[in-house]
């Protein structure tokens, strides 16, 4: 070993000591009671590969349950590299019966809290570790089917040191959850014990329970695997029966059953949905392949040919996981979508109550909701898609939730606002225009309905034109997401063989592990290929500074970085025996042999026939190749396939690195040997690569349309001998009638836009009526898109609705073609419809503009100022008198506390310095700088009092102090125009308030 670490006393084993106790909760006594003789066994994390003693330790309890542990590491003490150790305590008993597990570890609600890692700071330490009465299910196949590789691949030089997180080259998370079959729920007790790195794992479970399996992997525990014990009659599955207490399920072929399991659970959920007519081509595609492989596996099975059932169940449960996926995400597509037309019955009943019933208190509510259930009802019974949805009656009772709790809010924020303006008019006076948005919506949904009411036929002509589009877009449109395959043309490549390369990033090297299963299947799946293993073997760190190790012959020795493993196939794909100077390339039954250098064999002075030693194996050198000949060597991806140079990988240096950027080099000829690959795997080493020689065309593409759909870790490269491309899953978006429809849609959007406008201009003295009583501008455009939310809303529902039945009818009587997809609920559907709703209120923006014209002009209309400043001065005056002198003072009054509130930065565009007001000569003044302080404009502003006739005005003069002459003039088009409005504001004060400001003054 020539790692650099402490021997076991320091770095492994400890001076805690921990008692407990082992015990079993009993529900019919509601309390835990002991379990004597039990197997107890603390297991420090990250570290179970570990062979050192210490790393586990072992012990029976008492008579009374009771254990004391002693060497335990902890917090501070016995240990290396100033780590805290974790470790986790597990209790098991062993039946005298039948020798086999009889109380496991407690994940359950009983247990849980008994089992977490723990941090041992205190000696002893004390602690309760809970089991239960079970009986257990061995399971096998524990692998990644999504890339196909094992879910943990340990450092094979480190599998026995105690390392940390550097024992694992490639891992991912994993677990089984135990699911009671009669309840769908979690058991009340019930665990499970998975070491990552190998492929069993064990479920406990009470005796004779009825529970289903699910295997997750990956960070977010995802479900890649469900074991449900289906058949063809029972597609769900019926469970798994537990056997008696002490005795154990076996499920042999694990993985078939999980492949078989997972694909019966997704075609069947996916008939539901297809009946539905919910469709998903993504699923239809997996489950076709999923089936494809589930009877070429059973023909395996009948045959006995395991090793190819196995392959199959591979690749198929692959398939299935995918088509399990899409299908179970469509079930939320579906849910999504439904609470989506559950919000839209919801606001239309209340539009439509108001249009066709117009009642008033109690009515009103019984109307509303006499509507709303007329339409969940016709959804029901319309839309197959609701029937697959669990609780639908849950549905609008949510919605209905969600929207008193947004009124809820909105009344909530209006008390907020309302205490916030107290504040303000408490601080700084009445100086803000108030906009009452709550308020006004409610208004323009009143009056919008009741115009609506007075022109029925106008009013109906709009909502059929909106019913029809609605109808349209959903009876004669479909898009869903379609699966495709885009191919790029590999940017670094050499087109050296017709076929296929399969190969794991080298930047995530040692990671990019590819499984000897997945060799395995391409092989069964298609004879004809030529498949060829690339393996890569590194030898073991050197004090974390390099990485070597030694070949020998008698008393010489020469140093290799790696050892790269090829089949005997490879002869036959990159034509290796090119690069021999002698000898021969492996055949199907060398194992024990090697190819050297001529460099190594020089140093080494051996010849094709001689022995060499590599650490404890005699190898029998088969062949010398040229150095230089096989650095040129270069694979589809246009490099070689020799070992990544470990000296920049942390991960197998175990030290560091001078640099690990995003160039990968790679060792040269001269740094390596050549071995089996069968031997190279032995050795410790991974599959890095697999090359498929494929000459026929159809079966090459074939494959690479599959590993695309299958595979995404790995890299995949095509070639037909003349060009490399590199597959990529796409998704693509399938439209069927969009394109037919768009003239359409645009004519019934036109349609009704010019019944709009010509609303418009018949109501020009209604219009000029609410301008009369204060409304402006902004506000009759909101009365006037009100309006066609309310058409959009109402007779979006009623188009949906009946979209739907004659989605369902021109398909049934095949109007529709059989590959149109309805997908009744689903995102593209209401995708459909929101593109009529949205036509609809565009439809109205312009006639709501050109009603606003017709407005006189209020404070939202941009004012002008009246003058041109001479030199520094500048005299503005005000749109704006008094009847009488004492209340012209009032404004200067009311005009000087706006401007003492701006003494400090504001969002104005000015900050006062000083403020008078001269009551004798009736003059504001006031110095104020003016943003951007970094302008350095100052100047002084005077407001004051011009007597004319019988009224009283305003005038302002501005001078200018300091600052550019530009930035002067642009800024003080604000500043006027916010003095402006505050005088206008005045008219918005009752009168005691301004009699107040009079007095005062």
């Amino acid at each position: 070993m020539r790692f650099l670490f402490s021997a076991a006393g320091s770095d492994i084993a400890g001076f805690m000591t921990v008692q407990g106790s082992v015990v079993e909760y009993n529900i019919a006594k509601g309390w835990f009671f002991s379990v004597p003789k039990s197997i107890v066994i603390a297991r420090r994390q990250g570290v179970y590969s570990s062979e050192y003693p210490f790393t586990v330790v072992i012990t029976i309890s008492d008579d009374n349950g009771s254990f004391v542990m002693h060497g335990i590491s902890g917090y501070g003490y016995g240990h290396g590299y100033g780590r805290t150790d974790q470790w986790e305590f597990l209790g098991f008993h062993i039946s005298n019966d039948t020798g086999m597990i009889d109380y496991a570890p407690d994940l359950g609600q009983y247990g849980r809290q008994f089992i977490s890692m723990r941090v041992i700071d205190r000696s002893p330490f004390l602690l309760t570790i809970s089991i239960f009465k079970c009986s257990s299910i061995v399971l096998f196949d524990l692998i990644d089917p999504l890339q196909m590789t094992p879910k943990t691949f340990l450092d094979p030089r480190f599998r026995s040191t105690n390392i940390g997180s550097v024992s694992a080259w490639y891992s991912e998370p994993s677990q089984i959850a135990v699911i009671d079959f009669a309840t769908l729920s979690e058991p009340i007790f019930w665990g499970t014990y998975l070491v990552p790195f190998e492929k069993l794992g064990m479920a406990f479970v009470q005796p004779n329970q009825k529970v289903i399996l699910l295997y997750r992997l990956g960070p977010s525990l995802e479900i890649v695997g469900t074991l449900t014990n289906s058949s063809a009659a029972y597609p769900e599955g019926f469970g798994y029966r537990a056997p008696p207490a002490g005795e154990q399920l076996t499920l042999n072929f694990t993985i078939v059953k999980l492949f078989l399991d997972t694909f019966s659970l997704a075609k069947n959920r996916y008939q539901k949905l297809k009946d539905s007519y919910v469709r998903n081509t993504y699923s239809e595609m997996y489950l076709q392949k999923s089936s494809e492989y589930y009877f070429t596996s059973l023909d395996y099975l009948r045959k006995n040919n395991f090793s190819s059932v196995y392959s199959n169940a591979l690749i198929g449960w692959n398939c299935a996981f995918h088509a399990y996926k899409n299908t179970m995400s469509i079930f939320s597509d579906v849910l999504n979508v439904d609470f989506f037309f559950m919000a839209l019955f919801i606001v239309s009943s209340i539009f439509l109550e108001r249009l066709f019933l117009n009642t008033y208190g109690f009515k009103r509510i019984i109307s509303v909701s006499a509507i709303m259930v007329i339409q969940f009802s016709a959804f029901y019974f319309v839309n197959p898609a609701s029937k697959i949805v669990m609780s639908f009656a849950m549905l609008p009772l949510a919605v209905s939730i969600l929207i008193l709790l947004l009124f809820t809010l909105i009344i909530f924020f209006n008390d907020i606002r309302g205490l916030a303006k107290e504040y303000i008019e408490r601080t700084m006076g009445k100086h803000f225009i108030e906009k009452p948005s709550g308020s006004l919506l409610q208004v323009a949904f009143t009056y919008g309905s009741q115009n609506l009411r007075k022109r029925k036929f106008r009013t109906f002509l709009v909502m059929f034109s909106v019913t029809t589009i609605t109808f349209a877009m959903l009876a004669l449109t479909s898009s869903y997401a379609a699966p495709r395959i885009a191919y790029s043309t590999a940017s670094k490549s050499f087109p050296a063989y017709r076929g296929i390369l399969v190969k794991g990033d080298p930047q995530g090297t040692p990671s990019n592990i590819i499984s000897q299963e997945f060799a395995n299947w391409i092989k069964t799946s298609y004879p004809d290929a030529i498949v060829s293993l690339r393996v890569w073997v590194y030898p073991q760190s050197v004090s974390g500074k390099e990485v070597f190790t030694f070949i020998q012959k008698d008393d010489r020795s020469f140093m290799i970085r790696a050892v790269l493993g090829l089949s005997s196939e490879e002869s036959e794909i990159s034509n290796f025996t090119r690069f021999l100077m002698s000898g021969s390339f492996f055949n199907t039954t060398d194992y024990y042999s090697v190819i050297l250098s001529y460099v190594a064999a020089k140093n080494l002075n051996v010849s094709v026939g001689d022995f060499i030693k590599l650490g404890y194996y005699t190898l029998k050198v088969k062949g010398i190749y040229n150095s230089s000949d096989f650095n040129k060597l270069k694979d589809l991806d246009g490099y070689t396939f020799s070992p990544v140079d470990p000296s920049g990988i942390q991960r197998i240096l175990i030290g560091p690195v001078v640099s690990q950027g995003l160039t990968v080099n790679y060792l040269s000829g001269d740094q390596i040997i050549i071995v089996p690959s069968d031997l190279a795997i032995k050795l410790g080493g991974y599959i890095s690569s697999v090359a498929i020689r494929i000459d026929s065309d159809v079966e090459r593409s074939s494959l690479t349309d599959l590993l695309s759909y299958t595979i995404s870790k790995q890299m995949i490269y095509s070639s037909d001998g003349s060009v490399v491309k590199m597959p990529v899953l796409a998704l693509g978006l399938s439209l069927q009638g969009w394109s037919t429809m768009t003239i359409p849609l645009a004519i019934g959007a036109l349609t009704i836009l010019s019944t709009l406008i010509g609303g418009v201009m018949e109501r020009t003295s209604e219009i000029k009526t609410y301008s009369a009583v204060g409304i402006d501008p902004f506000q009759i455009s909101i009365i006037f898109i009100s309006e066609s939310l309310i058409y959009a809303l109402s007779a979006g529902a009623i188009g949906y609705i009946i979209g739907i039945i004659a989605n369902i009818m021109l398909l049934n009587f095949g109007i529709l073609p059989s590959d149109f997809i309805v997908n009744t609920s689903s995102l593209p559907t209401a995708l459909a419809v929101a593109t009529a709703l949205v036509s609809t209120i565009l439809s109205a923006v312009y006639p709501s503009w050109m009603a606003s014209k017709l407005v006189t002009p209020s404070l939202e209309r941009r004012w002008k100022l009246p003058t041109k400043p001479k030199g520094d001065e500048w005299y503005i005056p005000l749109p704006f008198s008094t009847k009488d002198l004492p209340e012209a003072i009032g404004v200067l009054n009311y005009l000087k506390e706006y401007l003492e509130a701006h003494k400090m930065e504001t969002p104005e565009p000015f900050i006062v310095v000083s403020v008078d007001l001269n009551k004798e000569s009736y003059v504001l003044s006031c110095n104020m700088a003016l943003q951007p302080l970094e302008s350095g404009v100052t100047q002084r502003v005077e407001v004051a009092i011009k007597t004319l006739e019988a009224r009283t005005s305003f005038d302002i003069k501005i001078v200018k102090l300091s600052g550019p002459r530009d930035t002067w003039e642009s800024v003080n088009y604000n500043v006027v125009d916010s003095l402006r409005k505050q005088m206008l504001l005045w008219r918005s004060l009752t009168p005691e308030d301004r009699e107040k400001y009079i007095k005062s003054s």
